[in-house]
């Protein structure tokens, strides 16, 4: 966070994406804390958690990225294939590893700490580690489409926020599904 506000001193317009990028998660993080009625979870460990998603998602799409470009070609190659091509780019080289990246914060914590003590912690957790995910990738889309798409700010910072915290939340539910069973069925159907 602190490498993108510098960052944004030197460039004018990625520091309005990076500061409209960061609105919906911070409002976000703060219903994460108000949800937990019946033991509210430290403002802190949710924010660690949301960090712990930028880290992760920063270090693992600079190694994922290059690889999925060699494996399935650029963007712009993408747009040429059939429609099953493109499925499979979409499936195996996006939403399968944009998953996994998300859930690694959640895998850490459950892990390490003892943040993760109650049903509704799997997905407060999983939430703030999809709302780091989503503040990464939006600076980058809303940096890259300010020209063509000036409207890019409210489809990418609400639909996809909120989508990533519900996909990432389900997997989190197959994780105490199957702490609780120790039956990886549901790890992978909730997958």
């Amino acid at each position: 966070f602190l490498v993108f506000t510098l960052f944004s001193l030197i460039d004018y317009h990625f520091g309005i994406a990076t500061i409209s990028a960061v609105f919906f998660p911070a409002c976000f993080l703060v219903f994460l804390y108000k949800i937990d009625v019946f033991e509210r979870e430290r403002f802190k460990d949710i924010l660690v958690v949301f960090f712990l998603g930028i880290i992760s998602t920063f270090f693992l799409c600079m190694i994922y990225v290059p690889l999925r470009d060699d494996i399935f070609g650029s963007m712009q190659a993408v747009k040429t294939l059939s429609l099953l091509a493109k499925f499979k780019y979409m499936l195996f080289g996006v939403a399968i590893p944009e998953e996994i990246i998300k859930i690694i914060p959640v895998l850490i914590v459950l892990k390490r700490t003892k943040f993760i003590n109650e049903p509704i912690d799997y997905v407060i957790y999983a939430s703030a580690s999809a709302l780091g995910f989503a503040f990464l990738e939006n600076i980058g889309y809303i940096d890259d489409y300010k020209e063509t798409f000036p409207n890019i700010l409210a489809l990418r910072s609400l639909t996809c926020t909120f989508r990533h915290m519900a996909y990432t939340s389900f997997i989190a539910l197959g994780l105490f599904f199957y702490m609780e069973t120790k039956k990886i069925k549901y790890v992978i159907l909730f997958f």
